[in-house]
């Protein structure tokens, strides 16, 4: 979304880094930025390892559909979507699922701390996470969790047309 002929990406890398020697072997692609101004705004409420537990009303445009609802970080998405999973039948399946999921998350903070200590920098935000979710592509769906790729938003404002806790219990557990 941000046009990068007239507009300085203050999330790009400082200009002696080579992704040639990068030892981590990320490339520009990886540490690119989609929207400068969105992430930065992400980056202020969930931080760059995304794992704050800030809430930010959201509406974005998805391939030519609204989404809109609460953006959470990554780690709020994980720990909501173990536990949307969790019941008495499939219990040992979602604490795998939970094991995994942390554990693919405790690897990406890591990296990101290590590199930015280093001065290296991170690889950019790629998705966005939220709640209390509705969609609208010529009808409405209610959702109580989305991911989706930053490189299929096509526009965003902030707010949300879904307060927080206005989804009904049965629109939460997705019935």
């Amino acid at each position: 979304m941000t046009d990068p002929t007239t507009e300085p990406d203050a999330s790009a890398p400082a200009v002696d880094w080579d992704p040639a020697s990068d030892p981590d072997g990320l490339t520009w692609e990886d540490v690119q930025s989609r929207d400068a101004y969105l992430d930065f705004l992400l980056d202020l409420y969930f931080d760059t390892a995304d794992q704050g537990r800030g809430a930010l009303g959201l509406t974005l445009t998805v391939g030519g559909a609204v989404v809109s609802g609460i953006a959470i970080s990554r780690a709020e998405w994980i720990e909501r979507s173990v536990a949307l999973l969790a019941s008495p039948d499939t219990t040992p399946a979602s604490e795998h699922l939970d094991q995994i999921w942390n554990r693919l998350h405790g690897r990406y903070v890591e990296v990101s701390k290590r590199r930015d200590d280093a001065g290296l920098p991170i690889r950019a935000r790629r998705f966005v996470h939220m709640r209390d979710v509705r969609i609208l592509n010529g009808h409405s769906t209610d959702v109580s969790l989305w991911r989706g790729a930053l490189a299929d938003v096509s526009g965003w404002t902030i707010g949300s047309w879904n307060p927080p806790g206005t989804l009904t219990s049965e629109q939460e557990s997705g019935a």
